[in-house]
């Protein structure tokens, strides 16, 4: 039996897809801007890795229910501090991924997928597994919302994490976003 291409198996990566969107989608400021952080060590041993969140965030795990499908399970922590969304997602898989893969399907949701969205540079960071650190930039061609985009991604064996902030104002600059960004840690 042949192995599912990567587009055969990409429907689960939809998910990840929609909640980009619906993350820019329902990204609107705050009142206040005044919010200090109440940092929050956010683990799961289950899927071996740990972040720190501004606050408590609100978490969705839901197995895949096609019992066909390589993949297992989607996972995201979600949290909306000030003017950012602050999300942590993973999917997990039955086998092994290719980080290629994972790569240039997060190069296509810039691309392609995002409106008001542009991808400005790919920055490979190092570590024990392929880890890429994406960063988008309004668009200035877009007539529609734009906003700042940057996604650090990484993949282990059989698991696609994607750490991501969404925001109306540069990330790669702002403290918050750095610190949630930075304490990342695989377990």
């Amino acid at each position: 039996m042949n192995e599912p291409t990567f587009q055969e198996r990409q429907s689960p990566r939809r998910r990840v897809l929609l909640a980009g969107i619906s993350i820019l989608a329902s990204l609107v400021c705050s009142p206040s801007f005044a919010q200090v952080p109440n940092w929050r060590q956010f683990r799961r041993d289950d899927l071996g890795f740990i972040i720190d969140f501004p606050a408590a965030p609100t978490v969705t795990d839901e197995p895949e229910k096609d019992q066909d499908s390589d993949l297992i399970r989607s996972f995201h922590a979600t949290f909306k501090f000030i003017d950012m969304e602050y999300d942590v997602g993973c999917e997990e898989y039955r086998k092994d991924i290719n980080a290629q893969e994972i790569w240039d399907h997060v190069a296509g949701v810039y691309t392609y997928h995002l409106p008001g969205v542009r991808l400005a540079s790919v920055v490979d960071l190092p570590g024990k597994f392929p880890t890429r650190h994406y960063i988008g930039e309004p668009d200035a061609a877009s007539r529609g919302q734009t906003a700042f985009m940057s996604s650090r991604n990484i993949v282990t064996e059989r698991k696609w994490i994607a750490c991501v902030v969404i925001a109306e104002r540069p990330i790669e600059t702002d403290g918050v976003a750095r610190r949630f960004f930075d304490s990342f840690s695989l377990l």
